[in-house]
C-alpha cells in the first residue's frame, strides 16, 4: 500500500477499534438484561438487540480485514439466529459460552492488525459444539485480576469522512455526526489547562484591585493628617503675609512663604491623584468583576467537555460482578443508580480502581453463599446497589451497599490489636463507629485466610489513600446480618479548588479547604498532656495537637518571634483527618480562604511527602500545596517519636527465616525454590506432604508452602496434620494450587490453611506480600 493508503487504514482502524468498544459494551450489558429476563417477550426483544449489534460488529470487522473479530461475530450471531428461531434454550451453560466469546473479541481488538491467534478457532468449536446439543467447554469462571486503571474515554482518533462511509454503519442508538464530534482527549486536557492559566490572570487582577485600594486607604490617611495641620498652615500663611512688607533682606520669610505656597500646590495636586485614582480603581473594580466572570464562565464550558456521565465507567461492572460471584459460587445481582450525574473524567479514570475494589470486597467479604442466606432466612441471590448523586458545592456522593453479612467489629479490632495497630487501651476506649474505620489501617483484615483476592488487609487502606487523594472523603457503616455501606465524597473537578492560606514559622502554605474539618481559637490553659503528648479536648474526645511547622520540619524561628510564647495565650489550629486519626495542627496565622490552581511540580518530583503540589498567589508568590493524608501519616511519626509506642510490630533481630516447600512437581518446586531464595529465605524443597511432615520434624521453619495435589498425602491433609499437632499449629500454612473452585478454597480453610493462591494467577511479588505478613 502507499502511504496515503496506509495512514487512511490505521485511521480507519482507528475508527472500528471505538465502534468495536462501543458495540461490546452494549452486547455485554444486553447479555446481562438478558440473563435476567424472566417473560418471554422480553427474552425475545433482547435477543433481537443483542443479534443486530452483533451483526454490526461482524460488518466493521470484515471492512478492516479483522478476519478473528468477524469469525467469532459470527459465531456470536449463529448462537443468537438459533435463539430466534426457537431452536436454542437459554441456560447458563449458554451465558458463560458467550461471555468468554466476548472475552475473546475484547483480546482480539488489542492483538496488532494481522497477528493471527488460536482463541477465534477454540470459541468457534466451543460454540459449534453448543449448536450441536453438547455441553460447551467454556472454561469455569474465575475471578478477574484487579485491572490496570485505564482510560475512561476510548484511544483518540480523529474519522475522515471516507472513514465513516467505509465502516459499518453505526446504529441509531448513536448520535449522528452532525450532533457531535469526536476530539482526541489529550486536545481537550490541553484546552482545560491553558483555560485554566486565566485563572492566574483572575487572581493577578484580584491582587492589583487590593493594591490600588490600599493605596487609596493610604490617601484617605493623608487626606485625614492634612486636614487636622491645614488651618495652622493657613494661619501660618495669613500671618507670612500680614509681615510681607516689613521683610529684610536677609530674613527667613520669603523662604518660609515658598515653603507655605508649595504645601498648597501639594494639598490641590494630591486631591486631583486622590480622585484620579479612586477613578481608576472603580474602573479596575468593574474589569475584574467583568474578567472574573469571563474567566469563571470560560472554565465552567470546558470542564463540562470533560465530564462525563457516571455510566461510562459503571457499564463495565455488572459483568466483573457476574464473573467475581460466579468463581465464589454466589449469587449476586448489580444494581446502579444515578449513572447519569457527570464527572470530570481524571477523576473518573482514578476512582475506577478504588470503586473495583470496594466491588470485590462486597462480594469476598460482604456477600454470603446461597446455603447460608436460606439459613438465614434471606434471598439466595445477594444484592449489591450503588448509587451516585449529585450534592451541593461541586462534589458528588458514591454509596455502595451490600445486604450480606456486615462486619464482624470484635473480629476486626482483633486483627487490629493482632497486628500492632491499637494497643489494648485504644481497643477499649473505641467506639462502633472508630472500631468500623479500622478497616481502612493496613494490614488489619478479617478474612480467615489469604486468597488471590483478599486477606492482606492493604486493599481498603489504598483505597482511602487514592480517595483522599482525589480530595475526597469515605465512610464506612454497617449492621450484622444487614450488611454494608460505603458513601465515597468526591469533588466533580480537579486542578482548581478552594484553600486555606496559612503560615508557619514565617512559611506560606495552602490546605484544601475539602480537608479542613474546622478552624479554632485556642486558649493554651485549655491543653492538657496525655501520654507524653500534648492534646486538647473536642467534642468529648481527646484529639492529638501538632505544630504544623514541627510535622513539616520546618527551622524553629528566633526567641523573639515565637509565636507560642506566654504573651500570647491563644493558638489557630485547624482540625483536619477522619474519625479514627483526627489531628490538630497548630498553626502561626491563618490569612484568609481563596480559590486555588493546582500546579504539579514535575516529572523529577512527582512524590514529595506532605506536598501534593503548588499555586501561584496574585501577588506571585509560588506556595506550596500540603496532601493532607501525608500529613497526618507525619504527624503520627512525630508522635511515636516523642514517646509513643510505634503502630507496628517489628520482628526482633536480622534472623534470616527459614521456609519448608512441599511440591511433587520439579518445575514448580524449582521456581518457588529460586524466587524465595532470591528473597533471602533459607529454602528446603520436599516432594510430597509425607516428605514435608518429616522434615518439620527434623528442624524448624518459620512458614510451609504446600501443593495440595500431591503423591501419599496432599495438601489439605498436610495442612490438617500439622494444625493437629500443638508442636505445629502455629506454622503458618500457605497452599498454591491449581484448584481454584470455591469448594476447594472452602477446604483450605476448613483444614487450616492461611493462604490460598491459584497457580492460574500466580503473581510473585503477592507471594512475597504475603509471606512477609505471616512470618
Amino acid at each position: 500500500m502507499s502511504a496515503e493508503e496506509t495512514e487512511f487504514f490505521e485511521k480507519l482502524l482507528a475508527t472500528f477499534n471505538i465502534e468495536a468498544n462501543e458495540s461490546l459494551k452494549s452486547i455485554t450489558a444486553g447479555l446481562l438484561e438478558l440473563e435476567n429476563a424472566a417473560d418471554p417477550d422480553t427474552q425475545t426483544r433482547w435477543v433481537e438487540r443483542v443479534f443486530r449489534e452483533a451483526h454490526s460488529l461482524k460488518g466493521a470487522a470484515r471492512a478492516v480485514n479483522k478476519l478473528d473479530v468477524e469469525t467469532v461475530c459470527q459465531s456470536i450471531e449463529s448462537v443468537f439466529s438459533a435463539l430466534k428461531q426457537r431452536s436454542l434454550t437459554l441456560s447458563p451453560a449458554l451465558f458463560d459460552t458467550l461471555h468468554h466469546a466476548l472475552d475473546a473479541v475484547e483480546t482480539l481488538l488489542t492483538q496488532p492488525h494481522g497477528e493471527s491467534s488460536a482463541l477465534a478457532p477454540q470459541v468457534m468449536q466451543q460454540i459449534e459444539r453448543l449448536l450441536a446439543g453438547k455441553s460447551a467447554p467454556a472454561p469455569p469462571p474465575t475471578a478477574p485480576p484487579l485491572p490496570p486503571p485505564e482510560p475512561v474515554l476510548p484511544p483518540p482518533a480523529e474519522p475522515d469522512p471516507a472513514t465513516e462511509k467505509s465502516a459499518s454503519p453505526l446504529p441509531a442508538t448513536r448520535p449522528l455526526l452532525g450532533e457531535t464530534v469526536r476530539i482526541s482527549t489529550a486536545k481537550l486536557d490541553n484546552l482545560l489547562l491553558q483555560a485554566e492559566e486565566f485563572l492566574s490572570v483572575k487572581l493577578s487582577t484580584n491582587q492589583h484591585v487590593a493594591d490600588l485600594r490600599e493605596i487609596v486607604g493610604m490617601l484617605d490617611v493623608w487626606q485625614r493628617e492634612w486636614s487636622k495641620a491645614a488651618p495652622e498652615v493657613q494661619r501660618v500663611q495669613r500671618q507670612t503675609e500680614q509681615n510681607g512688607a516689613q521683610r529684610r533682606r536677609g530674613d527667613s520669610q520669603p523662604s518660609l512663604a515658598r515653603l507655605l505656597d508649595f504645601l498648597n500646590w501639594n494639598r490641590a495636586h494630591m486631591e486631583v491623584l486622590t480622585d484620579r485614582l479612586q477613578t481608576l480603581t472603580k474602573s479596575v473594580e468593574q474589569e475584574e468583576h467583568s474578567v472574573g466572570g469571563m474567566i469563571d464562565n470560560l472554565l465552567e464550558d470546558v470542564k463540562k467537555s470533560l465530564m462525563l456521565p457516571f455510566s461510562a465507567l459503571l457499564d463495565t461492572f455488572p459483568k466483573m460482578v457476574r464473573d467475581l460471584s460466579r468463581a465464589q459460587g454466589k449469587n449476586v445481582a448489580l444494581s446502579i443508580k444515578g449513572g447519569e450525574v457527570e464527572l470530570d473524567r481524571r477523576i473518573l479514570e482514578e476512582v475506577k480502581a478504588p470503586l473495583i475494589h470496594i466491588l470485590r470486597n462486597c462480594i469476598d467479604h460482604g456477600i454470603e453463599t446461597p446455603d447460608i442466606r436460606r439459613k438465614a432466612n434471606k434471598p439466595e441471590q445477594g444484592q449489591i446497589i450503588v448509587t451516585v448523586s449529585q450534592l451541593d458545592a461541586g462534589k458528588v456522593e458514591i454509596i455502595i451497599s451490600d445486604d450480606g453479612a456486615g462486619i464482624n467489629l470484635e473480629k476486626l479490632k482483633a486483627a487490629a490489636l493482632q497486628q500492632g495497630c491499637i494497643t489494648v487501651s485504644e481497643a477499649a476506649a473505641m467506639n462502633p463507629q472508630e472500631t468500623m474505620h479500622l478497616i481502612f489501617r493496613s494490614a488489619v483484615s478479617t478474612s480467615a485466610i489469604i486468597t488471590d483476592m483478599s486477606g492482606r488487609g492493604l486493599g481498603m487502606a489504598i483505597v482511602r489513600e487514592k480517595i483522599e487523594q482525589l480530595g475526597g472523603k469515605i465512610n464506612v457503616a454497617s449492621a450484622q446480618q444487614l450488611g454494608t455501606s460505603f458513601q465515597i465524597l468526591l469533588p466533580v473537578a480537579v486542578a482548581t479548588f478552594r484553600g486555606v492560606l496559612v503560615q508557619a514559622n514565617q512559611s506560606t502554605f495552602i490546605i484544601p479547604t475539602s480537608s479542613v474539618e474546622r478552624v479554632l481559637r485556642i486558649n493554651k490553659v485549655d491543653i492538657a498532656t496525655v501520654q507524653n503528648r500534648p492534646t486538647i479536648e473536642i467534642d468529648g474526645r481527646i484529639v492529638p495537637l501538632t505544630p504544623l511547622a514541627e510535622v513539616l520540619e520546618l527551622p524553629r524561628p528566633p526567641a523573639d518571634d515565637d509565636r507560642s510564647s506566654p504573651e500570647q495565650p491563644y493558638l489557630q489550629v485547624l482540625l483536619m483527618g477522619t474519625i479514627d486519626r483526627r489531628r490538630a495542627f497548630v498553626v502561626d496565622r491563618i490569612i484568609n480562604e481563596q480559590e486555588v490552581l493546582v500546579k504539579n511540580l514535575g516529572k523529577k518530583l512527582t512524590r514529595v511527602r506532605n506536598v501534593s503540589g503548588a499555586t501561584v498567589l496574585g501577588s506571585g508568590q509560588v506556595v506550596p500545596i500540603l496532601r493532607v493524608s501525608d500529613l497526618l501519616k507525619s504527624a503520627e511519626r512525630l508522635l511515636a517519636g516523642n514517646g509513643r509506642p510505634t503502630q507496628t510490630v517489628k520482628k526482633a533481630g536480622n534472623i534470616q527465616k527459614s521456609i519448608l516447600i512441599a511440591e511433587d512437581s520439579i518445575t514448580s518446586r524449582t521456581l518457588l525454590k529460586n524466587i524465595l531464595e532470591s528473597a533471602g529465605y533459607r529454602v528446603r524443597a520436599t516432594v510430597d506432604g509425607v516428605d514435608a511432615l518429616t522434615a518439620l520434624k527434623t528442624e524448624p521453619f518459620d512458614l510451609l508452602i504446600s501443593d495440595v495435589e500431591m503423591p501419599r498425602m496432599n495438601g489439605f491433609e498436610l495442612t490438617g496434620k500439622i494444625r493437629a499437632d500443638n508442636k505445629f499449629s502455629g506454622l503458618p500454612v500457605v497452599l498454591v494450587t491449581s484448584l481454584g473452585s470455591p469448594e476447594d478454597r472452602e477446604r483450605g480453610i476448613d483444614a487450616g490453611a492461611d493462604a490460598y493462591i491459584t497457580k492460574s494467577s500466580f503473581d510473585q511479588t503477592n507471594l512475597l506480600a504475603i509471606i512477609k505478613r505471616l512470618v
